[in-house]
């Protein structure tokens, strides 16, 4: 490759990028609440156990809530999809403090028969989020290249926020 514009590089992989997925869960909390997501390994074997790994997603279609890998934490509000690249241990929460819980205190073991939902928390100001995954054999999301942040907070704009909108 020549000495081509990081940019330039990134859009190039990007572009090349097969992606399969799926919309998994969707959660309904009130405040206070928080969890702590499975661990890859089992969050792999749980949604698609012929993959590699997944990259799990989250649409945030009310209210405000944060996303905290290796004790770093991010804020994503109504709107916004949070991308966990490399399906990194993870934990959620509202604005409120609440005690953190596995999320699999929250569901029915798989296999599902519907669509899981969660309506969970202690009655105050909702959030609400969809929950997904991708799947991405790509080395852009290869764990041990972190070519990616831990977490990746996008507003969208335009056509792609519309079909965010839609997705509450």
């Amino acid at each position: 490759m020549d000495d081509q514009n990081p940019t330039d590089a990134l859009t190039d992989a990007l572009n090349r990028l097969q992606i399969k997925g799926a919309i998994f869960l969707f959660a309904h909390y009130t405040e206070g609440w928080a969890y702590s997501a499975a661990p890859r390994h089992a969050m792999t074997e749980m949604l698609a156990p012929h993959a590699r790994s997944v990259v799990p997603f989250h649409i945030i279609t009310a209210g405000r809530c944060w996303i905290e890998v290796d004790g770093e934490r991010f804020w994503a509000n109504a709107g916004d999809v949070v991308v966990v690249p490399y399906a990194r241990d993870h934990s959620m929460g509202g604005t409120e403090d609440a005690e953190l819980i596995p999320v699999g205190m929250l569901l029915d073991a798989p296999p599902w028969t519907t669509m899981p939902y969660i309506d969970y928390g202690q009655g105050g100001a909702v959030t609400e989020i969809v929950c997904g995954y991708v799947i991405a054999e790509n080395p852009l999301f290869d764990p041990d290249l972190r070519a990616l942040p831990p977490v990746v907070v996008v507003t969208p704009t335009g056509a792609a926020a519309g079909w965010v909108r839609s997705t509450g």
